[in-house]
């Protein structure tokens, strides 16, 4: 786990258990972001804007994370924890936004994107509703609760973007070109009796919708004849479910409890989650974290804390590239610094 700031540079690093999942291990990081983030830590870089501002301690750090982690307990525990939260729900609950993305109208285009920019448009939409509830017994934690007091509200920002709408529907039409391919495979191998026993028929079927969740959850896969396996599969479109799946192409849904942000700022703010997503990119192929073959615990942590030192190195080299508009990769950089060197031991 890495926790990073606006800019993309590491605060503080954490290494799990292989099996931890990702929802869980928010909690530990928790702790180490109240240690970076306790008056004394951040006193000298915060004193002037803390002065500018009139404030002392109201400033809350906003944490900016991925729907895998965004569940309601762990926004809960951000809150308790004294941090602001801005997350990106889970594709499942976007859905329930449905009939909000399909009034255009109220829509707004983000400035600096659209037609007459060199970016693809992005249009948003800000709504207000309670924020979400810690789940206890078998109370209902759902946000949409009318049970929250005014002040504990969330902001909203419904997005819609023109690139991610392309991009999905390329990756889903994929998909389904794949598993249409597989489908018919396994068909015309009931059909020449290549496979005939029962239990290795459906054992096939579950192995094609285990390959292809993305999409066999859109398709009736079953025996034409439970009796006989020779009249094949009947795999049937279920275009009703597919058509409000594209609908929501290009559709994301951001939350966070900060009132005070603009929705241009609030989904720049989002945006600088790609910092992060480059730096994971960056640790596991150009700097070494993969692959990781020790067996020890002590010489794990050596190897991931080498890793994270390169990583240093690295954005640092990269801040000052970009500062000086240079884009060439770092695969380029590196063969060039190799020519750089006073002595090799």
């Amino acid at each position: 786990g890495m926790a990073y700031d606006g800019d993309g540079f590491a605060l503080a690093h954490k290494t799990f258990a292989g099996n931890t999942n990702d929802g869980k291990s928010l909690v530990e990081m928790v702790e180490e972001l109240k240690a970076c983030s306790t008056p004394e830590a951040r006193e000298a870089g915060e004193h002037m804007e803390l002065e500018a501002q009139g404030a002392e301690s109201d400033i809350k750090t906003l944490v900016v994370i991925d729907a895998g982690v965004a569940n309601k307990d762990n926004l809960v525990m951000l809150r308790e924890a004294g941090f602001s939260y801005l997350v990106n729900d889970t594709r499942g609950q976007r859905s329930r936004y449905q009939k909000e993305f399909r009034d255009a109208e109220k829509f707004q285009c983000l400035s600096g994107r659209g037609v007459d920019a060199s970016k693809p448009p992005v249009e948003v939409r800000m709504l207000r509703e309670p924020s979400p509830k810690r789940q206890t017994g078998t109370a209902s934690a759902d946000p949409q609760d009318g049970d929250s007091s005014a002040s504990e509200q969330d902001t909203i920002l419904l997005c819609r973007s023109e690139g991610r709408q392309k991009k999905e529907e390329a990756m889903f039409s994929k998909a389904e070109e794949r598993f249409l391919e597989q489908a018919v495979k396994l068909d015309c191998r009931l059909k020449n009796r290549r496979l005939v026993k029962a239990k290795k028929i459906h054992q096939a079927i579950g192995r094609l919708k285990t390959k292809n969740p993305r999409v066999q959850r859109y398709y009736t896969i079953e025996l034409r004849r439970e009796n006989s396996p020779r009249e094949g599969l009947l795999f049937e479109r279920k275009d009703r479910e597919v058509q409000r799946h594209r609908d929501l192409f290009g559709c994301y849904v951001l939350r966070t409890d900060r009132q005070d942000f603009e929705p241009e700022k609030l989904w720049s703010v989002y945006i600088s989650l790609t910092q992060a997503e480059e730096g994971f990119r960056a640790l596991k192929t150009d700097l070494g974290l993969r692959p990781n073959f020790h067996q020890l615990e002590d010489r794990v942590d050596g190897h991931i804390f080498i890793s994270v030192i390169a990583f240093h190195l690295w954005k640092w080299i990269r801040q000052k590239l970009d500062g000086a508009n240079d884009t060439r990769d770092w695969v380029t950089v590196r063969r060039l610094l190799r020519t750089h060197c006073y002595a090799t031991l």
